[in-house]
């Protein structure tokens, strides 16, 4: 009975010293559940890494956006990603150049005489495609002074300040007493002059030439006034891979951006390029990485260029 005893006791201890150290584990376990966690900081994307939106960086174009020229055709120079492709397009044509190893490129744009509106985009070999930037460009057919235009659509009036809405963003354009301002052709007033401001509207698109200041407002010569067929950039731009050969002047392509499966038509006019080379509607098969520059016309998509990428 006494064996019975201690062998029973010496087994309490055990299991006490036991869950001594179960406790002591559990407990250790506990405090380091407790201690703070040591955060995961995360590395900043290598400016070297090619995103869509540094695809066009921020420095400006030559010429200028927004500048007054009055040479026809100019040599558009600018940067963009290295080693991709710069599309250059407004109303009346369209164009693609690669750029170089530091981004760079260069090509001739045709303008016509006024107000031209251009949009550039950038694309990579792999479809990767920049926002878009818009340039605008005033051809002056006659000795031209000024050499700044800004045009858009008058958003607020106040006094003799115009805050005008522009593809590159808001600008202001003044004026005085001396500013010549062209009010919509009417059957008794043609042009005015000083007292016509108070007859510019919120809404109208206004072409104003003059000298810009310090704090970016455009001291206005002369501003005309439209308010019928309002200038416009009619064109756009998508990149898609090729679903289809052309049968009657007709593709499909699937775009890119949206996964859209999209019919474009080709006509006299439409332009054809793999690489620097000029193509037949024969070299679009299925399959291929292309950019479209296309126009609406009758609800149909009308390809200006289309651009197969080698």
């Amino acid at each position: 009975m006494i064996k019975i005893i201690l062998k029973l006791n010496a087994l309490a201890k055990y299991l006490i010293l036991l869950l001594v150290f179960a406790a002591l584990i559990y407990t250790m376990y506990w405090l380091w559940q407790r201690q703070p966690k040591v955060q995961k900081i995360e590395e900043p994307q290598s400016e070297s890494t090619p995103t869509t939106a540094n695809l066009i960086p921020k420095s400006d174009f030559n010429p200028a956006s927004f500048s007054i020229v009055s040479q026809n055709p100019i040599k558009l120079e600018g940067v963009g990603m290295p080693n991709a492709f710069a599309f250059i397009y407004s109303n009346k044509e369209a164009k693609v150049a690669k750029t170089d190893g530091a981004g760079k490129f260069d090509l001739e744009i045709n303008l016509l005489g006024g107000l031209n509106l251009f949009e550039v985009a950038i694309v990579t070999n792999n479809l990767k495609q920049a926002t878009g930037k818009s340039l605008i460009y005033f051809l002056s057919e006659k000795n031209q002074s000024a050499k700044t235009v800004y045009a858009g659509t008058a958003k607020t009036i106040f006094e003799n300040l115009i805050t005008v809405a522009t593809a590159g963003g808001d600008k202001k354009v003044k004026t005085t007493k001396q500013t010549q301002i062209k009010l919509p052709s009417a059957p008794d007033q043609e042009e005015a002059t000083g007292p016509a401001f108070s007859q510019i509207r919120v809404g109208d698109f206004l072409i104003a030439l003059g000298d810009v200041a310090s704090d970016d407002t455009l001291a206005a010569w002369e501003i005309e006034i439209i308010r019928k067929n309002k200038p416009q950039l009619t064109k756009q731009l998508v990149t898609a891979k090729t679903l289809s050969t052309v049968k009657t002047n007709l593709f499909s392509a699937k775009v890119t951006t949206t996964e859209e499966i999209v019919e474009f038509t080709l006509d006299k006019n439409s332009q054809i390029l793999v690489g620097e080379s000029l193509a037949k509607t024969g070299d679009i098969q299925k399959n291929k990485n292309a950019v479209i520059i296309f126009e609406l016309q009758e609800n149909k998509k009308i390809v200006s260029l289309l651009y197969l990428l080698p």
